[in-house]
């Protein structure tokens, strides 16, 4: 297992463009190096059969042919290996989310429930996901994952387990077609691929690099690569298309949830803390205390370098971040777990927690400008945005789902 290196000094805020560069530019050397040594290597070997032609030299001409096989096998090897290192920071350029495609634009005046349902999963629910590409709401309950139309509510497909099993988080790749599933202290992240003309899912493999208590987050950061964090404290990157794991790390807390600064830049949830990490360097570059207990929600706030945060202390938090690292500016008192958190517009915020309210946060100001408990029957759980559509969907414990927009009086 690799080990990560000590932080060390860097550009939090180095451009995307100057990367890109950078990478290139390391590439064509590393490229141009290769072909010079395997010349040199070339060259002596040329000597080496010239000395053998004069000399007697005691190697035989099978011997240097197979000499030079295994050295020219080794060199291609670490140039594949190097090569393919390089590719894996090139393709994390340009993988998060410009800002824009994360707020609603809505007015929080008008935001309101427009049509729910019950889910027959009437006994718990957990994070629900959104996939825009199939237009498809992902949740899951004890035994069973269900796929909603994001229209209508109405069931398309479902999955079936072990009934005390309980799926906890969600994440699909389009590319691959597939939906990746992690269980509550489960060791397996297991992979189920989507067929679009049957509307149904079927269980293609297993990826399993955690140990106990097992994974806790699931990120998609690109097109073909997945994260996956653990209560054990391991980061794992995999390529999802070859089915490989890429690089295997350890951290000292348990990674719970992230979020994408920029090309390289990500921010993990922790125990208590916040990690900054350096994804094309494998470097965590800074760690601060934020929460004083488990971070379950991130959101990165571009325009005005805002982390907004919210954790099982019953609170949720805007800190700043800069080249002063994280300073927390707000702190939203809840009453009860808060990781149920959306972006309404470029100021405002969405919270439910389980004391049944929906508030919404002024984040520059720090005041709490609205709070209602008329939409929700049971505790609010989590929400998944759809800002193409201006529109949230929100689960209640109970397996009750919401979708929210903006409602004339």
């Amino acid at each position: 297992m690799e080990k990560l290196p000590e932080a060390k000094d860097q550009d939090k805020f180095e451009s995307d463009e100057i990367r890109s560069q950078t990478i290139e530019e390391e590439f064509a050397k590393l490229k141009l190096n290769y072909e010079q040594k395997s010349l040199e290597f070339r060259s002596e070997i040329e000597k080496l059969n010239q000395q053998n032609e004069k000399n007697k030299f005691p190697l035989s001409s099978k011997q240097i042919r197979s000499f030079t096989q295994k050295a020219l096998e080794k060199i291609s090897e670490t140039f594949s290996s190097l090569a393919k290192e390089l590719k894996l920071r090139a393709l994390m350029i340009n993988s998060a989310k410009p800002f824009e495609n994360k707020i609603l634009n809505v007015d929080y005046k008008k935001f309101k429930s427009v049509k729910k349902t019950q889910t027959i999963l009437n006994q718990i629910t957990s994070v629900v996901e959104y996939i825009e590409s199939e237009n498809l709401l992902i949740l899951g309950g004890p035994g069973l994952v269900l796929a909603l139309d994001a229209l209508t509510l109405e069931k398309i497909a479902e999955i079936s387990f072990i009934y005390y099993q309980l799926p906890v988080l969600f994440q699909y790749e389009p590319v691959t077609e597939v939906l990746f599933i992690c269980y509550m202290n489960m060791l397996a992240v297991e992979a189920h691929k989507y067929d679009k003309v049957h509307k149904k899912f079927t269980k293609s493999y297993e990826l399993i690099n955690h140990n106990a208590p097992g994974v806790a987050s699931l990120k998609i950061i690109n097109s073909g690569f997945l994260l996956t964090g653990g209560y054990d404290r391991k980061l794992s990157i995999w390529n999802v298309v070859e089915k490989q794991l890429v690089k295997d790390l350890t951290f000292n807390e348990a990674l719970l949830c992230f979020e994408q600064v920029s090309s390289n830049i990500m921010l993990i949830g922790g125990d208590k803390s916040i990690i900054i990490f350096n994804l094309a360097e494998n470097v965590v570059m800074d760690s601060y205390k934020v929460h004083d207990n488990a971070i379950w929600k991130l959101i990165y706030h571009s325009m005005h370098q805002l982390i907004i945060s919210g954790a099982c202390d019953n609170t949720v938090k805007v800190s700043s971040y800069g080249d002063d690292g994280i300073k927390i500016l707000h702190n939203f008192l809840q009453f009860g777990w808060s990781y149920g958190i959306c972006l309404l517009d470029t100021e405002h915020i969405l919270t439910c927690s389980k004391d049944r309210y929906l508030r919404v946060y002024n984040v520059l100001n720090g005041k709490k400008v609205q709070e209602t408990k008329e939409d929700l029957q049971h505790d609010g759980d989590w929400i998944t945005s759809d800002p193409k559509l201006k529109r949230i969907f929100l689960s209640e414990t109970n397996g009750l789902i919401h979708i929210f927009e903006e409602k004339n009086p």
